[in-house]
């Protein structure tokens, strides 16, 4: 019964995130990479999940133009997903952060050793309502959502990802929007 409430308020969250991503305008403002990072792991920190997973952070970027909200989204959704889908069997769980500047853009990648994603499901995770066939903790809407609010932002999202070894996310946003 509990599973199913997390679910449920998951869903509901999740749809209120593509609510404010789709009906918004982008409100563009200086904003501290550092601190969102920070913010971001600090509210996955205590999920059941996340005991024992070692979240290192390497930011050479901090402050860049951007949409705050958008970017919580982003980052949150990212981070929440290393940390629900790491791997139980594995005794050095770890997530790796990093915030890199490249000439007019920024990278944020999210790489962790977690279960990994199917090959064959790396094109379809962004879709909505997708999930994969070991997935009963997901809605399908968190990756679809991630991806539309990277785009709002006139950025790029990719993953790569191996069954088993662990994925890596890899956000590019402009400088300036």
């Amino acid at each position: 019964m509990e599973n199913i409430v997390n679910r449920q308020d998951s869903f509901i969250k999740e749809i209120i995130e593509y609510s404010r991503n789709k009906l918004t305008s982008v409100n563009i403002e200086k904003i501290s990479l550092k601190t969102l990072i920070k913010d971001a792991v600090e509210q996955n920190r205590y999920a059941p999940e996340a005991k024992n997973i070692t979240i290192v952070q390497e930011i050479d970027v901090d402050n860049v133009y951007g949409d705050a909200l958008r970017m919580k989204i982003i980052l949150n959704n990212i981070i929440s997903n290393a940390i629900r889908y790491s791997d139980e069997q594995k005794d050095n769980k770890h997530i790796l952060i990093k915030a890199i500047k490249q000439d007019r853009h920024y990278m944020i990648s999210v790489e962790d050793n977690g279960i990994g994603i199917d090959k064959k499901d790396h094109e379809r995770i962004f879709d909505i309502f997708f999930g994969t066939n070991h997935n009963k903790k997901s809605t399908g809407l968190g990756l679809y959502i991630t991806r539309e609010t990277v785009y709002k932002l006139n950025g790029t999202i990719k993953v790569e990802s191996e069954k088993n070894k662990g994925t890596k996310f890899i956000i590019t946003l402009p400088l300036e929007i």
